[in-house]
């Protein structure tokens, strides 16, 4: 694979982000880091992987307004979350994932590396896309942090997706969100629960859900197509899955966001797929598809491009 100079690079990355959006139902979210917290800001210690913290901002806001007020006060107020999702579908980012926030308690914020806000709306088609990624977002993360995609069940020992009323009912605090703004576009908490557990378009109708195989396939040990040692940098241009061997039928184990850099050792051509090879956050080998292989050996539609 011939790496792009940064020149070339930069060029590509100028056109994708001038292409036209909402061509169709089923683009992914992307992630506006604006207002992000920098390395000396926020909370510095890691979360234990135990909850995704769903909330609604509980004011009649937009979620750009609520990131700038989140950048600028955080330490004031002492209270910020990790992404506000609103304005029509747009996600900005805040507080670092993986990280401690200040948006439900000590105890809840100890064990959740990501909380998301809601922003308002009284337009249903807005709705309907903030609903559609605020789903979608709560589910890659969750899957990325291996927290269960169940809502609001068991105790305060219980791991899986949880609502701020949840939090009340369980562990202390007086919120109720977001199931009174959820309420006012009729999303109860019965299809907040399914659609955590299915995912949706972002035209807001349901997919089928990912679901690993019942037998998972086990990584190959030889019989590559091809391979070879490459270290660089791949940024993804549409959601990309991460799997746990280089093979089509393998377990999904998280996703790679639109825009994201992942840092990749060697190439391998398996199962019809230029695989890039990574070490995990947990310290495994995974397989993010780089492009479709073209008779085995050739790059077909590319998932992103490299630096």
């Amino acid at each position: 694979m011939k790496k792009l100079n940064k020149n070339v690079f930069a060029v590509l990355m100028m056109v994708i982000m001038l292409m036209p959006v909402g061509l169709g139902t089923a683009k992914a979210y992307t992630i506006d880091t604006t207002y992000q917290l920098t390395l000396s800001e926020g909370d510095s210690r890691r979360a234990a992987n135990k909850f995704v913290v769903l909330h609604d901002v509980g004011t009649e806001s937009s979620a750009l307004n609520n990131a700038i007020y989140m950048k600028r006060a955080w330490s004031q107020t002492e209270s910020y979350t990790q992404f506000i999702v609103g304005d029509g579908g747009k996600v900005y980012k805040v507080g670092e994932d993986g990280y401690v926030s200040w948006g439900a308690g000590s105890y809840v914020n100890a064990n959740a590396p990501v909380q998301i806000e809601l922003a308002h709306t009284y337009d249903k088609a807005t709705f309907d896309k903030d609903y559609a990624v605020y789903v979608n977002l709560a589910r890659d993360y969750a899957i990325k942090y291996g927290v269960p995609l169940t809502l609001d069940e068991g105790n305060m020992y219980t791991s899986g997706i949880k609502s701020h009323l949840w939090v009340t009912n369980n562990v202390w605090g007086d919120h109720t969100d977001p199931y009174g703004y959820l309420a006012r576009f009729g999303v109860t908490k019965e299809k907040l629960a399914a659609d955590l557990k299915t995912g949706l378009n972002e035209g807001a109708s349901t997919v089928p859900p990912v679901t690993p195989p019942v037998n998972p396939v086990q990584p190959p040990t030889t019989g590559f197509a091809r391979s070879y040692n490459e270290t660089g940098t791949m940024y993804a241009t549409e959601r990309n899955w991460v799997k746990d061997t280089p093979t089509k039928a393998a377990r999904l184990v998280e996703y790679q966001s639109t825009g994201q850099a992942i840092k990749y050792h060697k190439v391998v051509w398996s199962d019809g797929i230029v695989w890039l090879q990574l070490t995990g956050w947990d310290g495994k080998q995974r397989y993010v598809a780089y492009s479709d292989a073209t008779q085995g050996n050739g790059f077909g539609r590319k998932y992103g491009y490299c630096l």
